[in-house]
């Protein structure tokens, strides 16, 4: 965060962005501040730049989250400022937000004191106008503390895993498919998905991303809305394998879109080579969009309080290597796999793996051996859910219960939640992972 924060005693960069979005942000009371106040919210953040060194980048976090990130003002509005629980030392928004309360208080008690002989007048002047934006802020954090007391999770939760999308690496629906199953998914795009990933959010401040669909922009803003985090919250994409749904979303890393900076990005050794040789993802890497880093085959890496475990499995490595991840946080165990040829083929017993864990989303492809008429469904193998249902039948219901089904093909009945296929999976204690689907660990 250090290298982001910089100049709290000139925050003119940070100010100059305010007036493109004033008309915006002065319809809203949240925008209060940023909108009829910039003066007011400068010395707010020049108080709290005086003492920052020695704290948190206390002025940095407001002007970024509270002003920049959010296109409605200062607040944007309570409940998406809450679900953001952005950290001030080490708290959350709403206490933080009591703490710059103090901090402007003092800084006012003694502008009036320190121009008590010459500048009476003015300063009380001053004096009411930044009374009216503390009450401002007090406001605001008096109706997010309750809010955000309802939102945060337990204590001991601190990791959280979200499911961003359900769907085959060209989502659903895919290119070309006017068919019954996709003409409404056309028509309403809200009932259809990207291609499989996840996001393990951290603390509520932080996330990395499992694999980069095509579709990223979609669904990083539904996060967003259920979050409130932003690429700038972004600390890692842990990538699968090179199969168009699992990295092509790294695009939007580029200077053509967002331009992010030196993103880690976690993949195993032919995987580094492949992005590294080949354009255009080579650019990203020599422009520092992303910053590849090494992975070596069972070997975990801690991340905060969660770690990290990548799998080799079998599956069509044209280009990379093919793992899972073993993802663990401080309570509950979870797998990720959404590719795999065949679980014979596997080094590991499934029904051994499943008794380890609490959640394990897996591959779901097809949901049976029929669903591409005219292709030969041997040359793109993947474990039907048939076939999986089969393999895990003989567990107990409790064990059964752990298994998610994932990365669904368009073809695959198991997308639609009204379908019989998914009326008999779900009888049998299996469950199919939905957009928004969390799962703490």
């Amino acid at each position: 965060m250090a290298d982001r924060a910089t100049g709290f005693g000139n925050c003119d960069g940070l100010i100059e962005t305010f007036p493109a979005r004033e008309n915006g942000v002065t319809r809203t009371a949240e925008g209060f501040a940023c909108a009829n106040k910039m003066r007011n919210l400068k010395n707010v953040i020049n108080a709290a730049g005086s003492v920052v060194d020695n704290l948190t980048h206390v002025g940095f976090l407001i002007a970024q989250k509270f002003c920049l990130s959010y296109p409605n003002g200062i607040f944007c509005t309570i409940k998406a400022g809450v679900r953001a629980r952005i950290a001030l030392w080490g708290v959350s928004a709403s206490a933080g937000l009591v703490k710059v309360c103090v901090l402007e208080i003092l800084r006012l008690l003694y502008s009036a004191w320190k121009h008590r002989k010459n500048a009476r007048h003015r300063v009380n002047q001053d004096l009411s106008m930044k009374v009216l934006l503390v009450l401002v802020l007090f406001a605001v954090n008096s109706a997010a503390f309750s809010e955000d007391a309802a939102l945060s999770p337990p204590a001991t939760s601190k990791v959280v895993l979200h499911v961003l999308g359900v769907a085959q690496d060209a989502g659903y629906p895919q290119v070309n498919c006017y068919e019954p199953r996709c003409l409404p998914v056309w028509a309403q795009p809200e009932l259809g998905s990207g291609a499989s990933m996840l996001a393990l959010v951290i603390d509520g401040r932080r996330f990395h991303l499992f694999d980069a669909a095509p579709t990223l922009p979609r669904q990083l803003y539904q996060f967003w809305t259920e979050t409130g985090l932003t690429l700038g919250d972004l600390d890692g994409v842990w990538l699968t394998h090179a199969h168009m749904g699992h990295y092509a979303g790294l695009l939007h890393f580029g200077k053509e879109a967002a331009n992010t900076r030196a993103v880690p990005v976690h993949a195993m050794p032919r995987m580094m080579a492949f992005l590294a040789r080949n354009g255009p993802w080579s650019q990203l890497v020599s422009t520092q969009n992303i910053a590849v880093r090494p992975l070596t085959a069972n070997t975990p890496v801690v991340i905060g309080a969660a770690k990290i475990t990548p799998w080799l499995v079998p599956h069509r490595d044209e280009f990379s290597e093919t793992v899972g991840y073993l993802i663990e946080g401080p309570n509950k165990r979870a797998v990720y796999l959404p590719d795999i040829d065949k679980w014979q083929k596997w080094d590991q017993d499934l029904a051994t793996v499943l008794k380890t864990v609490d959640v394990a989303l897996l591959d779901a492809t097809f949901f049976s051996g029929d669903e591409l008429p005219g292709r030969d469904i041997a040359l793109i193998p993947h474990p039907t859910v048939l076939e999986s249902i089969a393999l895990l039948k003989q567990l107990p219901r409790p064990v059964r219960s752990r298994v998610v089904f994932t990365h669904m093909n368009h073809t695959n009945p198991l997308l639609d939640p009204g379908s019989k296929a998914t009326q008999s999976v779900l009888a049998l204690g299996f469950k199919i992972a939905r957009i928004g689907d969390r799962f703490d660990l």
